[in-house]
């Protein structure tokens, strides 16, 4: 009876129960439970089955007492047949019935029975259970739907897929188990950040990152996370310019290294990284580093790759970049060999050939300017036609690719002079900036291009309207903020000629010296020296010419403000790690500390390697914020600021300070003094002129040292009066013993102003005449001191290796030791020793060889006993409050041939390190009068002080000349810098 029962209620609730079932069926619910323990087990899904064990359970509860010992068995083989219909097929009825039911059957048990916990316990992991299967179908909902945008670019899908991400990591209780949803979700707000440049969405996918990172612990999930977040962190700081944004991405970088494609994700966004620090400050080792990064990439990654395309493209670019074509022609071959690798590759997402198609045309473009291959640049401008008709209009870099594409076809209309180029050109440029917001990171460069483009239609045109227009928009680009210091001085450089075309002086002066204010960051203390010689290089002739358009403006003191701040910028660098601290330290003595310390460090870094860089920039960085700290500070608005014009006048209170502004655009000489100054023209002197006479003065001196005649040298030395220094002398007063500092400036920095004269009479018998590179440096060599005495430290060196020996060197020091009071000789003297010594004496002679680097000026050197020479860097870096230093050898007071007006050389050196005066040679000297001119020196100062070095320079020097008036290049080659 109870068997009819219990088979009536199974197919009361089954239509389909199997017939072996029914058949089974006894009259016993021990039997039942029996048969459905049997039939069931946790993997079993037929549906038929799971339906007749779930209703003869059902059933058996209703039959059996509430405390039958079976009950609970009963319980479980019920739950575990509505469970598997509701996971398999889908049934969410299934699943609440379990859930009511057994949840019935607890709340009817005593809160202390154990059965109530072990069935509460039943149904909290089931629901456990059951939310993560319902998330991951939810995730794999929203993955699909990522998919379909990636394949079809539906942004509809991409919407659902992020409101679906966010949902199930909503419905997640522990963080930890948020980390895949959280990981996914910045891909997809990365992608679509890509299309419409929102930054909400990139300071999400960075904020989702951030958390998953915290509970990713395996190494290869790890290392893709973090290059997916420092990828993301490099695009937030080119939105928000905040340096500790860039700081987080290196050091996470830096902080994982594995194998396969996390790794090689991690390389090509730690190369991204360093090729933006390379473009916004020159750091040549970021170039370099991301270099080996990239080749390292592309040696790891399958050809088949959808990346391999772009890490070869990235690549290319950066070849480009850091290797000047005119210099490095290989490179340009090597560019467009890995940009056709690039573009042909397979598996490259459709959008992405539209940019590897125009970086293809830029380097073919660069093939064109080297090599004047006309079919290059056709090829390329063919490639950006395409892009420009075919590539995707929503595509948030299309704005940046076009304004390239302008420049390219800039290039092709200079080459055809087509006016249908010309025309084609403005179009695609102004396409670039149509609707684009004034924040936007390339509005500078795309009204640079356009810009570019009007302004080479008038240069072939004569186009007014052009002209005018490209005009505004330089000056549009170079108001424009948050630019790199390079970039916003570029512009302001094009402002100023542009303003300086129109004789628009008082403009122009004043968009020159907003451009010269920012010279002290484009050499931030971020760099190298190498790399901020590199950078001052570029620059050279901004300086030329600032100065004379103030003069044309009418204002001399902006002229020599303009020429002082443009020049010597390393110098004054330098002079910041030395004065303003002693206020300072007397008011806020831990900011003085941290300061003083940082300078110390900064000043001596040469430390090398793939992470010193970063160090090396937070570091400066951290300089950079402690001075606008300081500067914030009521009192101390000038600290370590550049000197104000009455100060630059209070140089000349000992003697007028004669500054030289050489330039096409006019030429003079400005003749400081404490009340003022006095313009006097230079009629007929031009950079090229004074370049011209410097090269052969320079060959004509070397020509004298091997014996040859010195003719050449006396007819520009007779040039050098009659031009520059003559015209200056008639200003003054005619007093033979009155002082002159002469600060030259450009190619006049290698010819010797105070020998200048003609048929034997010149600046020699006018003046006592003194160097300095700037009036900064001069004011520097003024300050008080207290030096160690007169005990003279020499360092005597007749044999280096390599150079031949100089014999005159041991006669040179017996007359020192016969001369000098208080004498240490170190003989064949090393740089560690030199280096421990020199700071015990007020007074320094060096009788060596020297080598002068005018490439590389900041590697001059004096040559020692030992390899290790003793470099520019090297004596520069000294703290010394000393009074004389002798150089008694050859060119130490040379100038680099690239970057004359930082007057970088053993001498400045020498001055920077604490020397007050220093005696040094404008070229090679011959041995044999070296020991004269010292004689003849040191009889001087050994009796007047440190004081009279000039002085006793000035006589030396008319004595040579008295000897042997035919030969300047002897009797002229040495002069005094100091007070």
């Amino acid at each position: 009876m109870r068997g009819e029962r219990a088979r009536a209620a199974v197919t009361d609730r089954v239509d389909n129960a199997p017939d072996w079932f029914l058949a089974a069926i006894d009259d016993d619910p021990v039997g039942w439970v029996a048969l459905a323990d049997s039939t069931l087990d946790e993997s079993t899904v037929d549906r038929p089955v799971l339906d007749v064990v779930a209703a003869l359970m059902r059933f058996t509860l209703t039959e059996i007492s509430p405390r039958h010992p079976l009950r609970e068995k009963c319980l479980r083989l019920f739950a575990v047949a509505r469970i598997n219909s509701a996971q398999y097929h889908g049934d969410e009825e299934a699943y609440t019935e379990f859930e009511t039911v057994v949840r019935f059957e607890a709340e009817h048990l005593p809160d202390h029975d154990p059965m109530r916990a072990r069935l509460t316990g039943m149904l909290d992991s089931v629901a456990a259970k059951r939310r993560e299967s319902l998330r991951d179908d939810r995730i794999d909902e929203a993955r699909a739907l990522l998919d379909r945008f990636e394949a079809t670019e539906d942004e509809a899908s991409l919407d659902e897929a992020i409101a679906r991400y966010r949902a199930v990591i909503l419905d997640i209780a522990e963080e930890s188990d948020k980390r895949g949803p959280l990981g996914s979700l910045g891909l997809a707000l990365v992608l679509r950040y890509q299309l419409h440049a929102d930054p909400g969405d990139l300071r999400a996918a960075i904020a989702a990152w951030r958390r998953a990172l915290v509970h990713t612990s395996g190494n290869n999930a790890r290392v893709q996370l973090v290059a997916n977040l420092a990828g993301a962190l490099h695009n937030l700081f080119d939105l928000e310019r905040d340096e500790a944004v860039r700081e987080e991405a290196f050091q996470l970088m830096r902080s994982v290294q594995d194998e396969g494609e996390a790794e090689m994700s991690r390389l090509n966004n730690l190369a991204a990284g360093l090729v933006a620090r390379f473009a916004e400050t020159g750091d040549t080792r970021a170039a370099d580093e991301a270099i080996g990064l990239h080749e390292r990439a592309i040696a790891m990654t399958d050809p088949a790759d959808p990346q391999y395309a772009s890490r070869l493209h990235n690549l290319s670019e950066l070849l480009n970049a850091r290797f000047p074509p005119e210099e490095h022609p290989a490179v340009v071959d090597r560019s467009i060999e890995l940009s056709r690798r690039a573009y042909a590759a397979e598996n490259t997402p459709p959008r992405q050939r539209f940019t590897l198609a125009l970086a293809l045309a830029a380097s073919l473009s660069m093939r064109y300017k080297q090599s004047a291959d006309l079919a290059s640049l056709e090829e390329a401008v063919t490639l950006i036609r395409v892009f420009v008709a075919n590539g995707p209009r929503l595509d948030p870099d299309r704005p940046f690719l076009l304004g390239k594409a302008s420049l390219i076809l800039s290039t092709y209309y200079d080459a055809t002079r087509d006016p249908a180029v010309a025309r084609e050109a403005a179009a695609v440029a102004r396409e670039a900036l149509h609707g684009l917001r004034h924040d936007h990171p390339h509005r500078p460069m795309l009204l640079f291009a356009l810009s570019h483009v009007l302004s080479r239609v008038h240069h072939h045109t004569r186009d007014q309207a052009a002209l005018v227009e490209s005009r505004r928009l330089v000056a549009e680009a170079a108001a424009l903020p948050d630019q790199s210091p390079l970039d916003r001085a570029g512009m302001l450089v094009m402002v100023a000629e542009e303003c300086t075309a129109e004789q628009r002086w008082a403009e122009a002066a004043d968009a020159y010296g907003r451009a010269i204010g920012l010279f002290p960051m484009l050499v931030s203390r971020r760099l190298t020296r190498g790399d901020q010689e590199l950078r001052l290089a570029e620059r050279t002739a901004t300086v030329r010419d600032a100065g004379a358009v103030a003069l044309q403006a009418g204002s001399p003191e902006q002229a020599l403000a303009l020429i002082e701040y443009g020049r010597g910028t390393l110098f004054a660098q330098s002079l910041e790690n030395r004065d303003d601290f002693e206020d300072l330290h007397a008011e806020h003595p831990d900011l003085a500390r941290e300061l003083l310390s940082l300078r110390d460090t900064l000043a001596t870094w040469t430390a090398e390697g793939a992470a010193v860089g970063d160090d090396h920039h937070r570091l400066a960085r951290r300089w950079e914020e402690l001075v606008a700290q300081v500067r914030e500070i009521p009192g101390q608005q000038g600290f370590l600021g550049q000197p104000q014009v009455a100060e630059l006048l209070s140089a000349a209170e000992r003697g007028p300070v004669v500054v030289f502004s050489i330039s096409h655009i006019r030429s003079d000489a400005l003749i400081v003094r404490p009340d003022g100054i006095e313009v006097v023209p230079l009629p007929g002197v031009t950079p090229d002129v004074v370049e011209r006479n410097a090269r052969e003065f320079l060959a004509a001196v070397a020509d004298g040292e091997d014996g040859e005649d010195g003719e050449d040298v006396t007819d520009i030395l007779g040039w050098l009066w009659d031009a520059v220094a003559k015209p200056v002398l008639d200003h003054l007063p005619d007093n033979p013993s009155q002082r002159v500092w002469w600060c030259p400036t450009g190619s006049l920095a290698f010819l010797p102003l105070h020998a200048a004269g003609r048929d034997g009479h010149g600046v020699l018998d006018r003046v006592v005449s003194s160097g300095t590179s700037t009036i900064r440096a001069l004011l520097h060599a003024r300050r008080a001191g207290t030096s160690p005495g007169t005990d003279t430290l020499v360092v005597a060196v007749p044999r280096a290796e390599g150079v031949p020996p100089l014999p005159g060197v041991e006669r040179e020091v017996a007359l020192l030791e016969d001369i000098l009071p208080a004498t240490t000789v170190l003989r064949d003297a090393r740089r560690a020793e030199v280096l421990a010594q020199i700071t015990r004496y007020g007074w320094a002679h060096f009788a060596c060889h020297a080598f002068t680097d005018t490439a590389h000026p900041s590697e001059s050197r004096l040559l020692l006993a030992d390899e290790a020479p003793l470099t520019v860097t090297d004596i520069a870096r000294l703290r010394l409050d000393a009074d004389l230093a002798h150089l008694s050898a050859c060119s130490t007071a040379t100038v680099g041939s690239v970057l004359p007006d930082e007057a970088i050389h053993l001498a400045s050196a020498f001055q920077l390190a604490g020397y007050r005066h220093v005696v040094a040679t404008l070229w090679p000297v011959r041995d044999a009068f070296t020991s004269r001119f010292a004689r003849d020196f040191y009889a001087v100062v050994t009796e007047h002080g440190a004081d009279s070095a000039a002085t006793a320079v000035h006589l030396a020097t008319r004595r040579l000349r008295d000897r042997l008036p035919d030969h300047p290049e002897i009797w002229a080659a040495h002069i005094h810098t100091g007070p």
